[in-house]
This record gives C-alpha cells, structure tokens and sequence, in this order.
C-alpha cells in the first residue's frame, strides 16, 4: 500500500501584501489596524460576506485582511499572490469583478491544479477587494482595504 502525499495548507500570513516597492508604484502597505475601526469592520464585513457566496458548497475558514495607501493595486496583489500560490501547486480558478453590484469587488478564487493533489487539498484560496477606497481623495492618500481567504468544503 503507497500513501499518496499531501501538500501542507499554504498560511495565509505568507501570502505577500500589496507590493508597491517592487512594482515602482507609488503608496505603501498599512497596518490594517491603522485604519478606522468603523471603516474596517465594513470592509471586512463586505469582503467576508463577498467571500462567503463566491464558491457554492465552500465556507470561509479563515481570513486574513491588509490595507494599502495609494492607487489600487490589483495587477501587483494578483501577480504577487499568484506566483507565490503557483510555488504551492494552486492555479486560478476564475477571476472577475461585480461592477453591477453595489460594492464593486475585484477578486481571483485559485485551488489545487493537479488531479493528483485535489483529493487530499480541496480548500480555495481567495484573493478580494473593494476596488472603491475606503479613505477617498487624491490617489497618493486613498486607502484600499482586500484580503485574502480560505475556502473549505461545507460538509
């Protein structure tokens, strides 16, 4: 009898923050707890409630949420994200935006590529984000709230 190996679950905590250095744009990474309380239990209430319908029969079973200053960062978050889930055998699953709802959202859903691995790893990984800032103004003092979740089966 052979075991068949099973990738460890990727920390959500590893996953890079809005990489404003490496992509020469201008902004910074901000202490999600620098944000107004107010403001960011809406954001996060928003992105979770988001989360939570995004793949039927999935659950948010964990969550990490990041906020940056400056213009949103979506190319950069979903080409850092993405390279970094890649090393840990996840691909894109879909990616989209829902400028029809009243929240507008930005978001990648990614799982396990391999047939090999999906049996033992079913979880998802999702990247979102309110592509509105949450601090208006001048793209230099805008703040931008996303996070990272995820999804497990259900059952």
């Amino acid at each position: 009898m052979f075991r068949i190996a099973q990738r460890p679950v990727v920390p959500l905590a590893d996953i890079p923050a809005y990489p404003y250095e490496k992509h020469r744009m201008r902004g910074a990474s901000l202490p999600i707890d620098g944000v107004d309380s107010a403001v960011r239990t809406r954001a996060e209430q928003a992105l979770t409630q988001f989360a939570s319908t995004v793949e039927s029969g999935y659950v948010v079973a964990d969550n990490r949420f990041l906020a940056g200053k400056g213009g949103f960062a979506w190319d950069a978050i979903r080409s850092e994200a993405g390279g970094y889930l890649q090393r840990a055998g996840y691909s894109v699953d879909r990616a989209g935006q829902t400028p029809e709802r009243e929240i507008d959202f930005a978001y990648i859903l990614w799982r396990r590529d391999s047939k090999f691995w999906r049996p033992n790893s079913n979880d998802r990984v999702l990247a979102v984000a309110l592509q509105d800032p949450v601090t208006p103004g001048p793209i230099d003092e805008q703040v931008h709230i996303y996070g990272y979740f995820r999804l497990t089966p259900a059952h």
